[in-house]
Order: structure tokens, then C-alpha cells, then sequence
């Protein structure tokens, strides 16, 4: 089975034990920050598995292993290959006495990439190697291969095998790192082969040199030289035979390296060739070059950002501020009063039609609140005896008084975002209008609610938020809101009744004029852009603010909108003239979220494509919030229910119930749509998606027909009239189940 990058993400944080932070990018091979706790794998066109799930215990090992602290402080002369190959050499040795089975996947995928040559060994004598070199490849490929190693390099080999902490692969780098610089001073001072003998006789001592035991002994007999090498044979032939298992078990009981044929062990190659690099390592490099011709040049680069942190204070426009402009704008001449005053009958009138629905909400919830609290009530024995009992004792052990213990009611809280786009102008009065309904609900069972509505006209607000100040920290690598995106407080339970009065008939005001009828039309309050991402993304600031100050439980966030938005471009940092750089925004082919608070990572979803990045963004907030209840009523046209089924329809569809399940053909949800004016899907992220019809918005279900109406007529209308009552009530009474 082929591992995806869900489940090799899975697999990493489970062997991690944390909740590290799991990326998938074009880079040549795995690795792992150790201080922001990201491992970074590798999108390889030609691994395998076996491979995969190596780099993903050998990088977990350092996330667990691994100190995090600037080495080279105290350390400035070990080179970064030796620190490297060793700490490699400790972290998988731990890992395996972590995991028992990891030997295997070690082994195996070691033997994969060196058959594959990635060490670049191929056509090398391995004894030519310097020392760093053998070293990573007796320790990664195996004991196999027939490396020699001298006495003094078997004691260094001895202990890399048994470094426990980060300080003990620190020292013995830099031992090392001496014990070669010396091996390298002394071959640079021995004389040539030519002047030794010279040396021998002037000076009365021998001087050693890099053959100096194999041509002792090659000055022996036949017999003896033919048993060194028979020696050495049975030595490679009894290592090359290791198997897997054996590679598994600790390193140290496996050291019986060769040590080459001469008595006093030297290795027969190795031992003063100029051209050898002894600082630094060859093999590791030659990985690094190997693996960039594995990159998946094809695979689409993902960008990894993170949530915008929010400024609540530049990015509400308070509620006070918006009606104190509004009451200036009204009373500036006496025609603005006028159509004030025109638009305020409206108002009143449908205040008095509404109130049958308002009291049908509070009676669904205080019906469906005291069902709860009875299905949680539970009975409970007071520990006091039963005087009107005590006749039973001999047959009857519940002799004790009981008492019904009902817990608390939740406290509730409800926060609206209304559609303030350019498109809503059509059906901005009747959509407020059921916004009234709910206000008016909240404040009669003493419900907190915030009504805001989402804007890109932030130049309306000059006066008060001069050179626009920024709404969130902007730096590079998080989602970018528009610069010109704001959260109007409309309205608020804060303020008491008279105050809320005048306030609701401000915005019906402009929502009357908006929508072609007679009204003052606040310049403040225009129709803009469709930010609902920004809106979204906003809840994470504006939901624990709203709590806090309320003190509640339960929050429910409901979204009145007729369409869809944009996906927002990510902050990056661009070069400007010369050497200055600014923070521009761009937009990736595939984007994935990054929360370093809960250390999850979002799939990844396209730049053109609001409904799967509008789902992700409801997810940030369910993690967030879990016990937030995230609610949509879309409007739409009936002619236009074909493009918001092809945003939101699925393929499955019980026509016995309103709701969606995993998704439906379009015959069947558009039959139900237009019988019922509304219609609920499933899998868009909310806990509920209302669709609604925008002609069945109007509240205006007054019966009337004309004085020389037919039977047919007066039969039309009546059944209109109870049809809109009806559609009304089972919206709100889905609305009234989820939130109570």
C-alpha cells in the first residue's frame, strides 16, 4: 500500500509521541527543525515505501534525541559533516532500542539507496575513503561491505556505538577531528619511500610508514603471505554473510572490523594518501546530490501558511460610531428626516406582523431547553429514611427520600454576520428582515448577541481610522486579508431598549433605500465586496472576545449571505528598488494551512476553488471552538439554485428529509427545493447550510386579493400565505433545535 502524505503526517506523530508539525515540499531529502518542531519530507517521484518510512524514524529520532542548541558556540573547529554522521549514528541506535521492528526498515532501505549508489561508491575502493566516510558507511549500509578500520579507529568506532547523549557525540566529533588532523600532520612530516633507508642508516631508527607491517610481512615466506591473505578472506567472506537481523542488534557487539593484513592492523590502502579530504565526508554529500534527482519536478509545490492574527480593535468599526453618523447624515436636511420617518412606518409594521413569529421561536426554544434539562435530570438518594417506607423494609430496600438533580441550563450567545456585498441590493430588506426576527428572539429570552456585517469599504471610515491602519500582524507566510476589509457592529445587545429601537430603524432605513424603495441611503454604510473568508477567518478573534465578555458556553455564529467569496492571496516578502524589500501577497496553485497551536496541518486546497478553502477555514474554527455551532442561511434566486447546487449539492439524497446526506442528483434536490423554497446540505463545513429562496424571504404574508377575485383566486392566495408560514416555521424550527 502506498503511503499518502496523510498518513506518513499520522505515522510521524505517532512515532514522535507530539504533535509535530508534518510538511510535504520539493526539497532533496527529509528533515527536522528541532527548534520550530516541523519535519519537512521530501515529494520524491522514484522511492519507495520502505525508504519513506526510513527518513521518517530517522528524522522522528532527532525530534526526540536531538538537543536543541547552538553547537558551534563551544565547538567552532568540528566540522558540521562529523557532527552530523555521529549524532545520525546515535539517534538511529536509540530509535532501535525504541522500536524493535525500525532494524528492518533501516536495514532494507540503507541496502536500497546504496545499491542505488546514492553513497556514490560504486566504482571506489571504500579503504581510500577518509576515516567519516567509513565510518557513515559502516554504520548505515552495514559491516558487509569489508571496510577496514585500524586498532585506533576501532576505538572511535566502539564509541560512536555507545554515545548516549547529544555532549558525548559533541566530544567525541571533536576527538576525531584531533585524532585525524594528527594521523594527517605525521604523513605530511614522514619522508618519501626513496630516502628511507637513508634515514634508517643515518639515524640508527626505523621510521614508520603507511606500508611499513604489510611489507614486513610480504618479506616472508610464500606459505605465510598466502595465509594472511586467506586470513583476510574468511574475515569478508564471514561478514559479507551478515544478514538483516544481525544489523539490527546493537552496533557494538558487531565491531570485529577487519583490520587489514598487517600485524599491527593498518588498513592496506588508506594510511597517507594526500588526496583524501579527512574533514569532510564525501558519502554525505554525495546523498544530498543523489536525492535532488528524485524531486518530483511535476508535483505542484505546496505553500505553507498560517492564520493571520487579528487587530479587533482596527478591524470592528463600533457599533456607537456607525449610528452616531448615521443620526447626523438623517438630520441634516429636512428630506433625509422625511424618508426617515416614511421608512419608520414600514418598520413598525412589520414589527406588529412579526410578532407571531417571534413568539413561535421563544416557545420552540424554552421547549426544547426544558426537554434537555429533563433528559439530563437524574434522580439521587438523600441519604435520608423514608418514614412512609419504613412498612416495607422487609421486601423494599429503597428506603430513602429521593431528590431530581436537573444541571444548569448553558449559557447561550448568538453572533450574526450579515452579507453587506453589492449583489444582496436586490433582497438586503427582506434578508435583514429575518434578521429582525432572531434579534428580537435573543432579546426576549435575554440571549447576548452581536450583529456585524462584513465590508472592503474601509475608505467610509477615514475619519476615524486615519491612514487605515493594519487589521492584523502582516508578516510573511500567513493568509492576507484585503486591505480593505472591516467588521461593522450594526448592532449589539449592550445597549438598552430605546437605544437598540432607533438603531434597528437606522439600518432598516438604509436597507429599504438599497433595495430601491424609500429610505435615507447612508454613504457609510455602501455595499461593498464579498470578504467571507476574511469573515471567517475573523470568528478566531471575535468568538473568545464575545465570550469572555459574556461569560458564556455556548456560541453559535450564523452567516446570512447569497453567494460566494474569493480565496485570499498569503503574505510574502518581495524585493523592491535596490536592496529594499516590502510585504507583497501572492497566490499559490496549492496552499495548505499550518496552526502551530493545536500542530495540525489542513489539506491543501486551490487557489480557485471557495468552497473547499471556505470548509477549511470552518475547520480552523471547529478546532478552535469545538462547542461553536457554525450556521449558514444562503440565499439564492430560484433560477440560480443550479450554481449553488454545483458549490454545495452532493450525489446521495433522501427525499423523505430536508437535509443532504453525503449528496444528491439535481432532479431530486431541485424537486424539493421548489416545493419546500429551501433546501439543507450536508458537507460544506457549517453544522448547518440552509438554502433559501429569495422571493420566500418577505415576511409579507398578509391574505389579501382583490374584491372581484375568483374562488381559484382567493383559493391561490391562501394556500401562498400558509406556504410561506409554513417554510418559515421549518427553518426555524432546524434553527432552533441546533442552537438550543
Amino acid at each position: 500500500m502506498t503511503l499518502t502524505h496523510e498518513v506518513r503526517g499520522s505515522l510521524a506523530k505517532c512515532l514522535a509521541v507530539e504533535n509535530i508539525i508534518v510538511e510535504h515540499k520539493k526539497v532533496s531529502t527529509a528533515m527536522f527543525d528541532v527548534e520550530k518542531r516541523i519535519l519537512t519530507l521530501p515529494n520524491w517521484a522514484k522511492a519507495s515505501d520502505q525508504v519513506y518510512q526510513m527518513l521518517i524514524l530517522h528524522e522522528i529520532s532527532h525530534a526526540i534525541f536531538t538537543d536543541n542548541i547552538d553547537w558551534t558556540i563551544d565547538y567552532p573547529d568540528v566540522p558540521k559533516d562529523f557532527v552530523n554522521v555521529l549524532e545520525d549514528v546515535r539517534v538511529e541506535r536509540l530509535c532501535k532500542l525504541r522500536y524493535a521492528g525500525s532494524s528492518k526498515h533501516f536495514y532494507k532501505a540503507y541496502q536500497e539507496l546504496h545499491n542505488e549508489d546514492f553513497f556514490c561508491t560504486k566504482d571506489e575502493n571504500m579503504n581510500k575513503l577518509s576515516f567519516i566516510d567509513r565510518m557513515n558507511l559502516y554504520f548505515k549500509v552495514g559491516a558487509f561491505l569489508c571496510i577496514d578500520f585500524t586498532d585506533e579507529e576501532n576505538e572511535y568506532l566502539t564509541r560512536a556505538s555507545l554515545t548516549e547523549t547529544f555532549d558525548d557525540v559533541l566530544k567525541l566529533a571533536r576527538d576525531i577531528v584531533e585524532f585525524v588532523q594528527y594521523k594527517r600532520k605525521k604523513v605530511a612530516n614522514m619522508p618519501s619511500q626513496s630516502n628511507s633507508s637513508e634515514d634508517m642508516s643515518g639515524s640508527g631508527e626505523e621510521v614508520e610508514t603507511p606500508n611499513n607491517s604489510q611489507s614486513q610481512e610480504g618479506e616472508g615466506k610464500d606459505g605465510e603471505g598466502q595465509e594472511g591473505e586467506g586470513l583476510l578472506d574468511q574475515q569478508s567472506q564471514s561478514q559479507s554473510s551478515s544478514n538483516e537481523e544481525s544489523f539490527g542488534d546493537d552496533v557494538s557487539k558487531s565491531l570485529e572490523a577487519p583490520k587489514g593484513s598487517g600485524s599491527n592492523g593498518n588498513p592496506s590502502d588508506t594510511h597517507g594518501d594526500p588526496d583524501v579530504d579527512e574533514l569532510n565526508s564525501k558519502t554525505s554529500k554525495s546523498f544530498d546530490e543523489k536525492a535532488k534527482d528524485l524531486v518530483d519536478k511535476n508535483a505542484v509545490e505546496t505553500a505553507y501558511v498560517e492564520l493571520p492574527e487579528f487587530n479587533l480593535q482596527h478591524l470592528i468599526i463600533p457599533n456607537e460610531y456607525i449610528h452616531k453618523k448615521a443620526k447626523e447624515y438623517i438630520n441634516v436636511t429636512s428630506y433625509n428626516r422625511n424618508l426617515f420617518d416614511d421608512s419608520v412606518k414600514e418598520y413598525q409594521k412589520y414589527k406588529k406582523s412579526a410578532e407571531k413569529e417571534v413568539s413561535y421561536l421563544v416557545k420552540e426554544f424554552e421547549c426544547k431547553k426544558s426537554a434537555d434539562q429533563y433528559a439530563r435530570s437524574s434522580t439521587a438518594r438523600t441519604g435520608i429514611l423514608d418514614t412512609a417506607k419504613l412498612h416495607t423494609y422487609k421486601f423494599n430496600e429503597d428506603l430513602f427520600k429521593k431528590v431530581s438533580v436537573v444541571p444548569d441550563g448553558k449559557n447561550h450567545g448568538l453572533i450574526f454576520v450579515l452579507d453587506w456585498s453589492g449583489s444582496m441590493a436586490n433582497f438586503i430588506l427582506d434578508a435583514y428582515k429575518q434578521l429582525l426576527n432572531l434579534v428580537w428572539f435573543c432579546r426576549k429570552v435575554n440571549i447576548p448577541f452581536e450583529v456585524y456585517a462584513f465590508t472592503l469599504d474601509c475608505n467610509s471610515y477615514i475619519d476615524i481610522q486615519p491612514n487605515h491602519p493594519p487589521t492584523y500582524n502582516k508578516v510573511s507566510g500567513v493568509i492576507a486579508p484585503e486591505n480593505g476589509f472591516r467588521m461593522l457592529n450594526l448592532l449589539t445587545n449592550k445597549v438598552n431598549n430605546n437605544v437598540l429601537e432607533e438603531q434597528l430603524k437606522n439600518i432598516w432605513t438604509t436597507c429599504s433605500a438599497n433595495q430601491g424603495r424609500a429610505g435615507v441611503y447612508l454613504r457609510h454604510l455602501d455595499l461593498s465586496g464579498s470578504p467571507i473568508g476574511e469573515s471567517i477567518l475573523s470568528l478566531h478573534a471575535i468568538i473568545p472576545q464575545f465570550q469572555q465578555k459574556n461569560k458564556l458556553q455556548k456560541v453559535n455564529v450564523i452567516f446570512l449571505t447569497d453567494g460566494e467569496g474569493y480565496v485570499n492571496a498569503v503574505t510574502t516578502e518581495k524585493q523592491g528598488n535596490g536592496s529594499n524589500s516590502y510585504m507583497g501577497t501572492k497566490k499559490n496553485y496549492s496552499t495548505s494551512i499550518r496552526d502551530r497551536k493545536n500542530g495540525r496541518v489542513y489539506r491543501s486546497y486551490g487557489y480557485d476553488s471557495f468552497t473547499q478553502y471556505a470548509k477549511i477555514l470552518l475547520e480552523t474554527v471547529k478546532d478552535k471552538f469545538p462547542s461553536v455551532n457554525l450556521i449558514n442561511f444562503r440565499i439564492t434566486p430560484s433560477r440560480d439554485f443550479w450554481n449553488c447546487y454545483n458549490w454545495y449539492g452532493n450525489k446521495e439524497y433522501d427525499t423523505s428529509s430536508p437535509y443532504l446526506g453525503a449528496g444528491e442528483d439535481y432532479k431530486n434536490a431541485k424537486s424539493f427545493f421548489s416545493k419546500n423554497n429551501f433546501i439543507t446540505f450536508d458537507g460544506t463545513g457549517f453544522d448547518q447550510f440552509n438554502v433559501i429562496a429569495s422571493d420566500s424571504l418577505s415576511q409579507n404574508s398578509n391574505f389579501v386579493v382583490p374584491n372581484d377575485a375568483t374562488t381559484s383566486q382567493v383559493k391561490t392566495a391562501f394556500v401562498k400565505m400558509l406556504g410561506k408560514k409554513k417554510t418559515n416555521r421549518k427553518l426555524l424550527s432546524n434553527f432552533i433545535t441546533l442552537i438550543s
